[in-house]
């Protein structure tokens, strides 16, 4: 699939050449949906390039330029929907309170020489986050905020997807489950190797190809719930509520760029770990104890280093497809140089998080795993215990790792890009 010349279904395209622009930014084309109209949903584009703001005094959307909200597009609050800012309900900027940007704040504005000026009055909360660079407790207690603004899809699709994805795997792991106790309880490897070691291959055999499947369909169920996840909580930040088919309608023309994007993504993994491998194997080779304990130790922390900075310098590229809709190797290249730009910090929450979620992974698990022991820990009972415990650890921690990220992202453009100045626009347009 290339990567230029083509645009997403409304979606935000490359920087033209000749513009000046050192990093992504504004394509200059207007978003445009499956029938010509505006996208589904709205969605955040990359910000102005160059040197300055663009013409017309500000960072933002600009009157007949198709980006931002535009009249009639549904995108952001809409009169008498009870969401954002209302005439006389005292919701939201009111003059004179020094609630959100006020004339000589300096919040929200760019000095000449294009940095943000630190701000000096409260952010502006339309949602469930401060439009302004978020701390950590900021961030996780935002995912939470974000699950609780939007139940129906963040917990609602999720429990429909993990159920569903359950279901499956159960299906396809139940048979070798079965064997592997047979294996176990039936079958003395001294008394009769030969039979051990025909059933260990079957079972070795079927084992395989039931986790192949059930990988493959946990990828492809897993990938399209964070997306559409990762949509929901960026409405929720502009206090939008995000119903199930507007969810659907954003997100559904990047889906087969968002299962093609956590593939390259997952290559990228195996790459590293390949050239890890490699290196073991050539030191093997040398017969020399000494080299082959240097390449064992080069090798795993080469491993081990380079999966943790890939992981690190995409975890926002997924993000960036599906809310600045754009194509497989324009969301690579602008999660890496999201990524690059706060790149310890980026690191730092992702593995903080990743931790969190094992470990509350495991809590969740571990008293299904207990009861499903004391039910004897075979059959039938306990195989849909102990899954039944896999599926409830998945309804909580993919919407959890889904907000973080997407607030991640949404954090990092604002410290960078001044995406608060959009993201006000964006909640206070009628």
């Amino acid at each position: 699939m290339s990567d230029r010349g083509q645009d997403a279904p409304g979606g935000w395209g490359e920087v033209p050449r000749g513009s000046g622009m050192s990093g992504p930014g504004w394509s200059g084309e207007p978003a445009h949906g499956a029938d010509g109209g505006p996208p589904p949903g709205g969605g955040y584009g990359p910000p102005g390039g160059g040197d300055g703001p663009p013409p017309g005094g500000g960072y933002g959307p600009q009157p007949g330029s198709g980006y931002g909200p535009q009249p009639g597009t549904g995108y952001g609050p809409q009169p008498g929907s009870g969401y954002g800012p209302q005439p006389g309900t005292g919701y939201g900027p009111q003059p004179g309170t020094g609630y959100g940007p006020q004339p000589g704040s300096g919040y929200g504005q760019f000095g000449a020489g294009g940095g943000q000026q630190v701000p000096t009055g409260p952010a502006l909360q339309p949602g469930t986050i401060p439009l302004r660079p978020l701390n950590l407790g900021e961030i996780y207690d935002g995912a939470f905020r974000s699950i609780r603004a939007n139940l129906p899809v963040m917990l609602g699709l999720s429990a429909i997807v993990v159920l569903l994805l359950g279901a499956i795997q159960a299906v396809a792991t139940y048979s070798t489950y079965e064997q592997v106790n047979q294996l176990l309880g039936g079958v003395d490897p001294e008394a009769d190797p030969e039979a051990f070691v025909s059933d260990f291959s079957d079972m070795a055999t079927s084992l395989l190809l039931d986790l192949g499947v059930s990988s493959l369909v946990s990828f492809i169920a897993i990938t399209v719930l964070t997306g559409l996840l990762i949509h929901a909580v960026s409405q929720a930040v502009i206090g939008r509520k995000a119903e199930f088919g507007d969810v659907w309608q954003a997100v559904r023309p990047q889906i087969l760029r968002l299962l093609l994007l956590s593939i390259v993504i997952t290559l990228l993994i195996l790459a590293v770990v390949a050239g890890g491998v490699a290196v073991m194997i050539a030191a093997a080779a040398t017969g020399s104890i000494a080299l082959i304990l240097l390449g064992l130790f080069f090798g795993a922390i080469g491993m081990l280093a380079g999966v943790i900075t890939v992981l690190t310098l995409t975890v926002l590229a997924t993000p960036a497809l599906v809310l600045e809709r754009s194509t497989i190797g324009a969301a690579l290249r602008r999660g890496f140089d999201l990524a690059r730009t706060s790149f310890w910090r980026v690191l730092g929450i992702y593995l903080l998080t990743t931790v969190l979620t094992v470990v509350l992974s495991f809590a969740i698990t571990w008293p299904f795993e207990q009861v499903a022991m004391l039910s004897g820990g075979e059959g039938m009972l306990a195989f849909s215990i102990a899954t039944l415990g896999g599926v409830v650890a998945n309804w909580i921690v993919t919407p959890v790792l889904a907000a973080v990220f997407a607030l991640l992202y949404i954090d990092v453009r604002i410290r960078t890009e001044g995406l608060d100045v959009e993201l006000a626009r964006a909640a206070q347009d009628g």
